[in-house]
């Protein structure tokens, strides 16, 4: 292969060792082979899971196959070498270079690098820690948790669905049903590794959010007051926390978004903000671009925010939720995680923590 004035492409998620390794012996051959140009782009969980979705159709061939967190191609002409594995074999070949340094080293240089990039961005992060529950006995089921059901979750007329106006680019909206005799769920562990549910939890692992509380301060801290509980009794539903602790994810769009967070009823109907029952759509500025966007529910109407979120599934833009719904953070770790909670059917979710420096292991 001809290297001069090819470029070698190291992309992949920040926090993987096998990117971090890949990352270092890109960079040690370029110091052997002036003629080569490097570049490497580390990203976040869900940013990587777009632009690989992106890039493995424009390459075609084996790359359509790609399985792992670091994607290594060439450009000028395109040339897909696989991941970090086939570029160490490649290197090996070419130069007959190999570092051969222990991949818990590259692991801990992971979490630094991953840290560093948190702590460089200067905005607040909460984490989401989720297990399946199979026991709901304190919970009743919801009269529009219909098997089969053509409709969503969420009432007419109280609904606080993010696609509440029509739209032809929009997803369409599909039945959430129950397993008969058998509720599936979402609860979370607190840090101590307890786990307050009625019954036996499976946990599922956590996913971090970036809040974006320089664009959107409001919005913002209403999230974190709910994920930690600091604002306590609700004001306005008795014996009710301001938390979302126990609340149900309640509605999961396939290739769209997932859905929860109202705190009062449960069921996606209701819900509560920590300035009272709703508050104003603070702004716009962030559009609906990849999956893993963090955004606010609303009534159909604007300025009607209260408790009730989603996050984006979608891989693809949906510029038709730019102007309706306020979107205030994204994911940074723990795509794995949201995959298997939209791979859920119905789930009961709860949030701990706020600020995570350092970052949970």
């Amino acid at each position: 292969r001809h290297m001069e004035g090819r470029e070698l492409h190291v992309v992949g998620f920040l926090r993987d060792a096998e990117f971090q390794k890949a990352k270092l012996t890109a960079e040690t051959i370029q110091t052997k082979d002036p003629a080569l140009r490097v570049t490497v782009r580390p990203m976040t969980s869900s940013d990587f899971e777009t632009f690989l979705h992106k890039r493995i159709r424009e390459l075609g061939g084996p790359a359509l196959n790609h399985k792992t967190n670091t994607i290594v191609f060439f450009s000028d002409p395109d040339e897909y070498i696989g991941g970090g594995t086939e570029l160490a074999r490649f290197v090996k070949t070419k130069y007959g270079y190999a570092d051969v340094r222990p991949m818990p080293l590259f692991e801990a240089m992971g979490k630094n690098a991953f840290k560093k990039s948190l702590e460089a961005t200067k905005h607040p992060y909460v984490f989401l820690e989720f297990s399946v529950e199979l026991d709901l006995s304190g919970v009743s089921p919801s009269p529009h948790m219909r098997p089969g059901s053509p409709s969503s979750l969420l009432s007419s007329g109280g609904s606080t669905s993010p696609i509440s106006s029509p739209g032809s680019s929009r997803p369409s909206s599909p039945a959430v049903s129950s397993v008969p005799g058998r509720r599936s769920s979402l609860t979370m562990s607190p840090p101590s590794g307890s786990i307050p549910t009625a019954g036996k939890g499976i946990k599922l692992g956590e996913v971090v959010f970036e809040l974006f509380d320089d664009l959107c301060p409001r919005t913002c801290e209403n999230f974190k007051a709910l994920c930690t509980g600091e604002k306590g009794e609700s004001q306005l539903h008795k014996n009710k926390r301001l938390h979302y602790l126990g609340s149900l994810v309640h509605r999961v769009v396939p290739g769209g978004w997932i859905q929860g967070g109202d705190i009062s009823g449960g069921y996606g109907a209701s819900g509560e903000s920590i300035y009272g029952p709703t508050f104003e759509d603070e702004n716009f500025t962030i559009s609906h671009t990849s999956q893993g966007l963090l955004g606010m529910c609303n009534l159909g109407v604007p300025h009607s925010n209260s408790s009730q979120f989603y996050i984006t599934l979608s891989r693809e833009p949906c510029p038709w939720m730019d102007r309706k719904y306020v979107a205030f953070g994204r994911l940074v770790d723990g795509l794995d995680v949201l995959k298997r909670i939209a791979g859920t059917h119905t789930i009961l979710m709860a949030m701990w923590s706020n600020i995570i420096l350092p970052i949970p292991t």
